[in-house]
């Protein structure tokens, strides 16, 4: 075939030829696209004949199974790499680079791109393989490669590896410093960074604005937002929207409304009201600090908006409960001709989530499909809340089966949010799938299945998967150890709780908070040691809160001593007077030791005071529909029924050796009626309801709005043995799996 040059044809006419030419070549389509965008490239740099030579003469694909020579030079097939790097492509850039490498020669400009592609996406193992490519082509000293290099190392949270290139470094510019501390903020290693930022001072390099940000950044990620704003206060060169930007985010996080406003005066004075982003973080700080018509204003004013200043304005109404203002700004977007992105839908949902309105969340998540939008990553880590929230089972792994149809398994914010519907919906089996599928994982995926099975009363496992998380080099946080010392309190695994709370500031990096003192009385106090406890308490650093104190008063229940309870409850009335769990807990303890004129006193404190206690409530879901059953409740439909199924219970239990524990039924009245109190317990009448309605062997599954008493917790137990079922029931605290006469929690919750 001949080609004359045709100058005079446009580049469009050109990318029209050379498609009818690939579409004439025999070659999978993989391929072909491939050939066609680096043509298009090579378009840009050469004339329509040398192009169509280059094709003719290389394109002899005649049931050619894979790509074959390499069309375009190595200078063009960087363009393309680049070109998809610009525009975000990183899976075609890896793909592009696979398809041709063996074709092409890279050269020093190859593996920058290459990194930040891989960086991006972290694809670790394919950064590491050309990561030995540059070793081999003698291009590791190259500043470029080097510092690409390290970003990718950090963006893959492999920052051992990354301090090793950097220690190696002969040369270190203020970009290999800049990587490091923002890589180690970002993995939230914060004492690296700080020390870090202060070594390069030191080295008398420039700090600049990037490095500047990459500090503050580093403390706004590591939730330490004032020594942001300190850091940010201090700096010596002028900031720029990014910087602006993270102290902003900081004095909403503060809600520091005057620094905020004071920055924002900066911003107007030094014309950054035009950048999108800037304006969008100032009507979020407005929010926060709960001055709505401030953030209504900023949005009103604005020049210019986007979906994204739209979707702040619309977040801050839902995330602040006004849900109404937040549906009719949703509603007025519509009606532009901005596209609400999936952005939109998901703070919509988020605000119902984080309001408790879980089922206007999913009914909302519905909603979204039903339009034609499909949810993405965000949006699924929203909505699975929701189902956590209401024990939705179903409807958990329903959108489950979305995310695999539409291949989210992979992302990371997905997978974790999965494990912890799993794991709040009574499945722990399904959490670890889920968390044993994940190509990454990072401290919260470990914090949600290990805080999983301590919550389902597997402390054991909680503390083999916590060794598991070390031996990985994952770096526990204040979180990771606040489930272990509970995993250890709910096991009785004292010394061993005693030994995480010693190690965390010195292996982990870790300063105990209040909470993590709370798990150590609950320790000490669950496994009888009050005193002990006590003193703890006293030897405190940080003033004790309601959780610390709580701790106390709840072991002081298990184990009826009076004098401490009274003095943990008057701390607890001092800090929490209006909270009616602390008087019932005070007077159930009085109750059970038969000192019923405390336990009434205590009663008439808290009518005197307004407070009312809260019914025992239990609830089944069966056929999609939820059933509610309250302590005492004579309304309830095929209520004989019930009673008939407890009476029949009652006989069987009786003949295991079950004795009614009346201590529990915490009222001034003879065994006979204690005892038929203790039967109309809502959770004993829901497993009776359960049992009625659902074939035999099958699962019983309910949810109660307070701590599962010690009676009931006996008697379940009977149930799944006489009646051969496993039940489940999550209380206000953790899960209990019943079956064969056993519970998970191996009787110490």
């Amino acid at each position: 075939m001949h080609f004359r040059k045709p100058y005079w044809l446009t580049s469009k006419a050109k990318v029209k030829v050379v498609g009818i030419l690939l579409h004439e070549c025999r070659m999978p389509l993989e391929a072909k696209n491939v050939h066609f965008q680096m043509a298009i490239t090579g378009i840009q740099q050469t004339s329509l004949f040398h192009v169509m030579h280059a094709f003719c003469s290389t394109l002899v694909v005649v049931g050619a199974q894979k790509p074959v020579d390499c069309v375009l030079n190595t200078q063009s097939w960087n363009a393309t790499l680049r070109r998809y790097v610009r525009e975000g492509n990183y899976e075609a850039t890896l793909r592009v680079y696979n398809c041709y490498r063996m074709q092409m020669q890279e050269d020093v400009s190859t593996f920058p791109i290459m990194f930040k592609a891989c960086g991006a996406l972290g694809a670790l193992e394919e950064g590491m393989a050309i990561h030995a490519c540059v070793v081999a082509h003698g291009f590791e000293l190259n500043a470029n490669v080097a510092n690409t290099l390290l970003v990718m190392y950090t963006k893959c949270s492999r920052m051992e590896i990354a301090r090793q290139l950097f220690d190696k470094m002969p040369i270190r510019d203020a970009a290999s410093w800049t990587s490091m501390i923002a890589g180690y903020g970002r993995t939230g290693n914060l004492s690296e960074a700080i020390t870090l930022f202060h070594e390069m001072q030191t080295a008398r390099l420039k700090a600049d604005v990037i490095t500047w940000t990459a500090i503050i950044s580093a403390y706004a990620r590591n939730d330490c937002p004032a020594d942001a704003l300190n850091t940010f206060r201090q700096m010596r060169v002028k900031p720029n929207a990014v910087t602006l930007v993270v102290v902003l985010a900081s004095c909403a996080d503060l809600a520091a409304l005057r620094q905020g406003m004071q920055i924002h005066g900066y911003v107007i004075k030094n014309g950054f009201e035009s950048c999108l982003v800037v304006e969008n973080v100032v009507i979020d700080l407005y929010a926060k600090c709960r001055k709505m018509e401030d953030a209504n204003q900023v949005f009103v004013e604005m020049s210019e908006r986007d979906v994204v200043s739209w979707n702040a304005i619309i977040g801050c109404y839902a995330l602040t409960g006004q849900n109404v203002q937040a549906m009719n700004l949703f509603q007025q977007l519509q009606s532009t001709n901005i596209n609400p992105n999936i952005i939109t839908w998901s703070t919509v949902i988020a605000g119902h989530a984080q309001h408790g309105n879980s089922n206007e969340a999913l009914n909302l998540f519905r909603d979204m499909q039903l339009a034609g939008v499909k949810p993405v990553s965000i949006t699924i880590a929203t909505v699975l809340p929701s189902c956590a929230h209401l024990g939705a089972l179903h409807h958990g792994k329903e959108i489950h089966g979305y995310v695999v149809k539409s291949h989210l398994e992979s992302n990371l914010t997905v997978g974790n949010a999965l494990i912890d519907m799993y794991t709040k919906c009574g499945s722990v089996e399904y959490a670890r799938r889920v968390f044993e599928k994940m190509v990454h994982r990072d401290v919260i995926s470990w914090n949600a299945i290990i805080g999983g099975y301590r919550m389902h009363g597997h402390g054991e496992e909680a503390l083999r998967l916590f060794d598991d998380m070390r031996r990985q080099g994952v770096r526990p946080d204040h979180i990771t150890i606040i489930a272990v010392l509970s995993a250890c309190s709910h096991s009785g695994l004292v010394d061993e709780g005693w030994r995480h709370f010693e190690q965390m500031t010195k292996d982990y990096g870790v300063l105990p908070c209040v909470q993590h003192y709370a798990c150590m009385v609950d320790i000490l106090g669950r496994a009888g040691h009050l005193d002990e406890a006590h003193q703890f308490i006293k030897m405190m650093p940080l003033k004790p809160n309601s959780s610390v104190w709580g701790a106390l008063l709840g072991a002081c229940r298990i184990y009826g001593n009076i004098t401490l309870a009274e003095c943990a409850a008057q701390h607890l009335y001092d800090l929490e007077p209006e909270t009616t769990a602390n008087y019932i807990l005070l007077s159930n303890i009085y109750a059970a030791s038969g000192r019923w004129e405390e336990a009434q006193k205590v009663r008439k404190l808290m009518k005197d005071r307004g407070l009312n206690k809260k019914p025992g409530c239990a609830w089944i879901k069966l056929k999609n529909r939820i059933y509610s059953f309250v302590v005492g409740d004579t309304s309830l439909p095929r209520l004989h029924e019930i009673y008939a199924i407890l009476d029949s219970l009652a006989r069987k239990l009786k003949e295991e050796g079950y004795v009614p524990d009346t201590n529990f039924a915490l009222h001034d009245v003879d065994e006979e009626e204690k005892e038929q109190i203790l039967y109309g317990h809502s959770e004993k009448l829901a497993i009776a309801f359960g049992l009625m309605n659902t074939c035999p062997g099958t699962t019983i599954q309910i949810t109660k709005n307070l701590r599962v008493c010690g009676d009931c917790h006996i008697a379940i137990k009977l149930i799944s043995k006489v009646a051969g079922r496993k039940i489940i029931v999550r209380d206000t605290s953790r899960f209990h799996h019943f079956e064969n006469g056993l519970c998970s929690c191996g009787d110490y919750w």
